[in-house]
């Protein structure tokens, strides 16, 4: 036994490292390989792709969680007009093409963005903020911040590669966990899109003279309707970065 004893302490010398170096290998992969990974795809992937994808999704939902809008004619014609005068002081004829859609529905106050340049706007989101052209500009400007970086099509790309990469880990034995690991991948690279997006809502919103400051205001009316991060519109989803880090984010873009 006791002869034993030093071969058996040795050999976990290796095997320590072995599951270190796997456990570095996999947060290296996590972190950097499969959100790089995603951006090479969408970069291959013709805009076709997204338009294709988006208006699957779209059609999917009108007329069932989403319905025509009440907004009048002159409402719609009001607040699309700013949103486009917003977006060509930012990016004037480079400006990534988008179709803003007004609908109503059962889904509350909310405003997202499908791939290919389809924006919804929701007539709740637009009650809720009173109509004020530069809230809804600003919450816009956010989802106008997914449609020109493709998150869309690379939620899709970094999802599939996760998926790929959670099955040669760990293969069909472990497919709760490594459906959990995957689930916990995509809402963290969600999060990281929200802050590209919302960094995109600001150069925007200060392109068209609108304060930043705006959207605090926008995240204290959720708070006093109780649409927070774990209940509120898509853009405050629980994937999305916690409230009072994007306040403290739009605050300080505000300030400079």
């Amino acid at each position: 036994m006791t002869d034993d004893s030093p071969a058996l302490g040795s050999s976990r010398v290796p095997l320590a490292i072995l599951v270190i170096g796997f456990i570095v290998f996999v947060v290296v992969a996590y972190l950097y390989a499969v959100p790089l990974g995603a951006r090479l795809v969408v970069m291959l992937v013709p805009a076709s792709v997204d338009e294709a994808i988006g208006t699957v999704s779209f059609e999917s939902m009108d007329g069932a969680s989403v319905r025509p809008t009440h907004l009048s004619e002159a409402e719609q014609s009001r607040l699309r007009t700013a949103f486009e005068q917003a977006i060509h002081a930012a990016d004037g004829s480079s400006a990534v093409p988008v179709r803003l859609e007004f609908r109503s529905g059962d889904i509350g106050p909310n405003a997202f963005a499908l791939p290919g340049g389809r924006i919804v706007l929701t007539d709740d989101l637009v009650s809720l903020v009173g109509g004020r052209q530069e809230l809804v500009v600003g919450v816009l400007a956010h989802e106008y911040g997914h449609v020109r970086a493709r998150h869309g099509l690379r939620m899709v790309a970094q999802s599939a590669l996760l998926a790929l990469g959670m099955s040669i880990l760990f293969g069909d034995v472990t497919s709760m966990l490594a459906g959990a690991s995957r689930l916990l991948g995509e809402q963290a690279y969600s999060r990281d899109a929200e802050r590209e997006a919302d960094a995109e809502s600001v150069r925007i919103m200060k392109a068209a003279g609108i304060s930043p400051s705006v959207m605090v205001q926008f995240f204290d009316l959720l708070a006093s309707k109780d649409l927070g991060s774990s209940r509120g519109p898509a853009i405050a989803f629980a994937s999305h970065p916690a409230d009072a880090e994007r306040i403290a984010f739009f605050s300080r873009a505000a300030s400079n």
